[in-house]
């Protein structure tokens, strides 16, 4: 089978869960910090509508985190199993796209009953810069522990899932003529350079969250270097991998497009 389609499926997927992650991530802390907000977050109360926001920021940060192992899961799929790989894909990515849809809709229960708000930022932002926070949770519970894991275990899981797909590129590129010098010339360097830029914004991300839970004085200032560096990440992921990846050079070096459909029907 012919794996093009399903890379480039799971590419605009991920891509897709990065775009509404950046888009809820800011307004619930970048838009909010910059106090155009703030006056009119001072004549509202409390309600669902805010928190309803911060509960799609953790949706979407779920969403992305599981859509760039997807990413990743798809390449190492296509070269692991040449012959059955249309067969996993058919029930993977539906059963896969619906688990990752529902699975925050559960972890995030305890902010179902919770009202949203502006809170103040402390240090390094100026009096004014607020971002959206919640109260009146369920069980007064106030960190997702869940996410704190994944988004550590998953950029670990993508490195890995990468060192795999390097290996089994190598080997299939023996078995084609240049293939090994094509494989190493073209696809590894797509995946240093993904890699690094995939796990960048978890990385921040991550570390935020586990600021905020162990030293709540220093998340501001984590906050400022998470949002340029997440942004850079997910704005990296698409022009490295489209300037990179053979299958968007068809005309430029079409014998390398050829080989590398060519390992992936073998």
């Amino acid at each position: 089978m012919n794996g093009t389609k399903q890379v480039f499926k799971a590419f605009f997927m991920m891509a897709t869960a990065n775009f509404l992650f950046s888009f809820f991530d800011n307004l619930t802390f970048r838009i909010p910090s910059t106090g155009i907000l703030t006056s009119w977050c001072a004549s509202i109360e409390p309600n669902v509508y805010l928190a309803w926001i911060y509960i799609f920021q953790l949706f979407s940060a779920y969403w992305s985190l599981l859509f760039a192992l997807l990413f990743s899961i798809v390449r190492v799929i296509i070269y692991a199993q040449p012959l059955s790989n249309e067969k996993i894909f058919k029930w993977l990515f539906p059963v896969y796209t619906i688990f990752s849809i529902l699975f925050p809709a559960f972890t995030v229960f305890f902010l179902y009953t919770a009202k949203g708000y502006c809170r103040q930022w402390k240090w390094p932002y100026s009096f004014g810069a607020v971002f959206i926070s919640y109260t009146d949770t369920i069980g007064d519970i106030r960190n997702d522990f869940i996410y704190f894991t994944l988004s550590m275990f998953i950029p670990i899981m993508i490195v890995v899932l990468n060192i795999t797909l390097i290996f089994l590129g190598n080997q299939w590129a023996k078995k084609i003529k240049n293939g090994s010098n094509i494989f190493k010339a073209e696809n590894v360097k797509t995946l240093y350079y993904t890699t690094i830029a995939m796990i960048l914004p978890f990385a921040a991300h991550g570390t935020m969250a586990i600021c905020g839970w162990l030293f709540p004085s220093v998340s501001g200032f984590v906050v400022v270097l998470r949002s340029p560096i997440t942004e850079l990440g997910e704005f990296a992921v698409p022009l490295i991998y489209t300037l990179t990846t053979p299958m968007f050079k068809w005309k430029k070096n079409n014998s390398v497009a050829s080989a590398f459909i060519t390992i992936q029907k073998i």
